[in-house]
Order: structure tokens, then sequence, then C-alpha cells
């Protein structure tokens, strides 16, 4: 499911919004209630305060801000492309 999702992103990081924004709501939005579905689940066979259970846990009480860019076409589904942008323009100074 994220391998999908993050092939699908590759694919429409070009886009323009609008086209991202209509790609997101017709293939994305499918794959993410479908992960939803899947971690809500699951969350409860696992132990709350083991790693896996903290990070269902996170994930589910940040659900709508873990999918705002499904609603907005602007938006990265990813920091990776700015990530990759700030290391190759070389060290921060403080």
């Amino acid at each position: 499911m994220g391998n999908q999702s993050e092939k699908l992103q590759g694919e429409i990081r070009e886009a323009d919004p609008d086209e991202r924004l209509r790609v997101r709501q017709l293939k994305t939005r499918p794959l993410m209630v479908e992960f939803q579905r899947w971690l809500s689940g699951h969350a409860p066979t696992v132990l709350p305060k083991s790693p896996l259970g903290e990070a269902f846990g996170y994930a589910l009480s940040n659900w709508v801000a873990l999918n705002t860019f499904v609603e907005h076409g602007i938006l990265e589904a990813d920091n990776k492309h700015q990530r990759t942008r700030n290391e190759a323009s070389g060290p921060v100074e403080k």
C-alpha cells in the first residue's frame, strides 16, 4: 500500500496542482482509506507502549494531518524532494 502511494506520488510530482488533486482523489484516497481500516483493525492486537503500538497510535491520532495532501494538490505528499534540495545547497550555518 505504501509503495503504491509512493509510486503514484512520484508519477504526479511534476503535474499541476489541479491534476495532482484529481489523481489523489481518484487513486490515493482509496489507498488511505484501506490503510486506515488496516491500522484500526490491527491496533488492538499490539501492545500500546511497544514501538509498533506507538506508531499505530501516532498514525491514527494524526490521521487528519497525515491526509492533508490528499485534499490539496499544491502540497507535496512527503518532504523527500525538499530535503534533497536542502542537502544539495549545503549545510545550514547556525
